[in-house]
């Protein structure tokens, strides 16, 4: 039952906590009551007090806060990883622990936020830290360093994180070894000890490329940014000065600011460059700082994000973006390639499968040009030579390997007639694969329907005119 007749004010709720947090950072224990104002209650009734008061003090709102029953959970569960949460974060995950507690009058034994499972010890530590800084700066933090719940990580000291530029410039040496590695950019970057998302990494890297150049040490702030919806890539393998790769340093700082996002490209005189390559262009900008203790006069040359992934030759990435007919940037398209390729062994292995799949699960329909598009021609199992082809391009494209169209004039051998034909070459093992869907008969790299000895070839596209 609750007791309407005990209120506590926000001040005196974040008061008691910086007594809370000096004992759990002296016991490295969570203890079984507090003591507020001479009154003894159960620490997870205080969990339930200081989720309310962090939620009123959010919204500048000082109105006294009603003492309730809760009780410890029976167990706990975590598992977390070491990171950062913003006010927004942290405010929403105290509203949900305000309800939980409402439904069920105990505390939650574990709650999920971004970092992962979050124990009820941890709760604890972590609103309790939050109120002390607000018993002593009178303002919520903008975030705060969570840690799982061990000895060895008490006490967690970083409310308002900022990193130096050492710290990055470390952090950025591991991002440019991952995707050189791993052909991957990783999804979360550790600086310090934190782990941060990789749109704040390029927010941190960009800072600190323009602080080295101003020859300002300041530690740089952490900062919320989020991750853009999507890519968009068409850039000429080269070089970016000095210069340059400040000026663009600033504009994608600039545009963070105004969006609270990560660009998806960016505009610089080699072309359209994409948000994984912008992280991996200021890693090596400062990994060479972190070697050298000065920044490159000019940049590491830049390739296009497909090239560095699948080891494309230079010229051929041309032949893995989405064009008119050919959407492999469509979430049904790049769905259905991973799904088809899940089990590839290698790239060559990918082009059978996805080869396979198309000559399979579709049927030859009998039209001339375009009519569906690879998304039509997947939706509706269908399409002639042309439709077919689309979507065993795009498909090879949504999976990076390079992937083009050829026409020509083609005499097919059960018929006996000559009719204009498209079909696919797909770049592997650095050779092109003639790759026709269109028939049963065929294989990957064989064609059986037509005469591959006479055919009069018209041309091989990028993207088919017709």
């Amino acid at each position: 039952m609750d007791t309407p007749s005990v209120t506590f004010t926000p001040a005196e709720i974040a008061a008691a906590a910086t007594k809370l947090k000096n004992t759990i950072e002296t016991t490295k224990n969570i203890p079984n009551t507090i003591t507020i104002n001479g009154i003894t209650i159960y620490t997870a009734q205080f969990l339930h007090l200081a989720v309310q008061a962090i939620v009123q003090l959010d919204k500048d709102n000082n109105t006294a806060i009603r003492l309730r029953n809760g009780n410890s959970p029976s167990y706990s569960e975590e598992s977390l990883r070491s990171g950062v949460l913003f006010q927004e974060d942290y405010v929403d995950f105290a509203q949900r622990i305000d309800s939980y507690m409402d439904n069920n009058e105990e505390a939650p034994p574990y709650g999920w936020i971004g970092l992962g499972k979050i124990s009820y010890q941890s709760q604890i530590y972590l609103f309790t830290r939050i109120l002390n800084y607000y018993n002593l700066k009178s303002v919520l933090p903008d975030n705060i360093a969570v840690k799982s719940w061990n000895s060895q990580n008490i006490p967690i000291t970083a409310i308002n994180v900022n990193f130096t530029i050492a710290q990055i410039a470390l952090t950025a040496n591991g991002v440019k070894n991952n995707v050189e590695t791993y052909k991957s950019l990783p999804e979360f970057a550790e600086v310090g000890g934190l782990q941060v998302n990789i749109a704040q990494f390029l927010y941190l890297s960009t800072t600190a490329v323009m602080q080295i150049k101003n020859n300002d040490n300041t530690p740089i702030p952490l900062k919320n940014y989020n991750l853009p919806d999507y890519c968009e890539e068409q850039i000429n393998s080269g070089n970016l000065s000095q210069a340059e790769y400040l000026d663009f340093a600033q504009r994608i700082l600039d545009y963070m600011d105004d969006n609270q996002e990560a660009p998806a490209y960016g505009l610089i005189s080699l072309g359209k460059i994409s948000f994984q390559s912008q992280v991996y262009l200021y890693s090596r900008i400062l990994n060479s700082y972190r070697t050298s203790s000065t920044l490159p006069p000019v940049s590491s040359t830049i390739g296009s994000w497909l090239s560095i992934l699948y080891n494309i030759p230079s010229g051929y990435t041309q032949y893995c973006v989405p064009t008119a007919n050919c959407q492999s940037n469509d979430a049904r398209i790049i769905a259905l390639a991973n799904n088809i390729s899940i089990n590839a062994f290698s790239n060559y292995d990918k082009a059978v499968l996805i080869y396979n799949w198309v000559r399979n699960n579709t049927e030859y329909e009998f039209y001339l040009n375009t009519s569906k598009g690879a998304v039509g021609t997947m939706n509706s199992r269908g399409g002639n030579c042309v439709d077919l082809t689309h979507l065993l391009v795009a498909l090879c494209r949504a999976s990076g390997l390079p992937a083009r169209y050829v026409y020509g004039n083609c005499y097919f051998t059960t018929s006996g007639i000559w009719y204009g034909h498209v079909w696919a070459n797909i770049y592997v093992n650095n050779q092109w694969i003639w790759a026709d869907a269109s028939n049963n008969r065929n294989e990957f790299g064989v064609i059986n329907n037509w005469n591959t000895g006479s055919f009069s070839l018209k041309g091989t596209y990028t993207s088919l005119p017709f």
